[in-house]
């Protein structure tokens, strides 16, 4: 697949038809201390500044990778703003892996890994972060971490197929990011994620 092809697609998809208004459902816990009740305060923004790019989901619940229960439900991403990314969005699989894999061993992880890998332990902090990733000469010296809420009306089918999404997010201008909703996604973008293309 020509990812950079279908992000651009994406791009144009958004383009001809952008978001009006994003109505965002609030689950019945979300308080505005929550980090990501941000969420919902920047989405006026995203709608005027955001931009399209590929993102690595590192942690979800485990709930939204099934139908039941509905709910939209909390994850952990990282993506990145560099060209190589959206040339190759299987770029990010390493460095979330490495993330996912050290969140319970974190002696053995680098140091500056583990500020990351203590919000992935604890399901209520929020933090985000900008890092220097694995690799940082074929993926650029920045990468964002940060925690998103799924909501499942955006998702082909509304469940979690596939660890890389195309999110959107104004990374210089607001901490929100937000699954890009699916019917700005590729035919053959969403045909490949529904079948989960990150294991092959």
């Amino acid at each position: 697949m020509d990812f950079r092809k279908e992000l651009e697609e994406m791009r144009e998809n958004y383009a001809k038809r952008p978001l009006k208004d994003l109505a965002l459902p609030k689950p019945a816990w979300m308080r505005p201390e929550d980090g990501l009740y941000s969420t919902y305060t920047d989405k006026d923004m995203l709608i005027r500044e955001g931009m399209i790019y590929y993102a690595y989901i590192v942690q979800a619940n485990c709930a939204l990778f099934s139908f039941f229960p509905h709910d939209d439900l909390p994850a952990n991403i990282i993506y990145s703003t560099e060209d190589a990314v959206s040339v190759n969005p299987k770029l990010l699989q390493r460095m979330g892996r490495y993330l996912f894999h050290f969140k319970n061993e974190q002696e053995h992880a680098d140091s500056e890994y583990k500020e990351i890998l203590n919000v992935i332990r604890d399901e209520h902090d929020r933090s985000s972060f900008v890092f220097k990733p694995l690799c940082s000469d074929e993926l650029g010296e920045e990468m964002h971490f940060t925690s998103i809420m799924v909501f499942r009306k955006h998702l082909p089918h509304r469940v979690l197929k596939c660890n890389i999404v195309p999110v959107i997010a104004a990374p210089n201008k607001c901490r929100g990011v937000i699954i890009l909703p699916k019917r700005y996604w590729t035919k053959a973008f969403k045909n490949a994620w529904l079948e989960n293309f990150t294991n092959t």
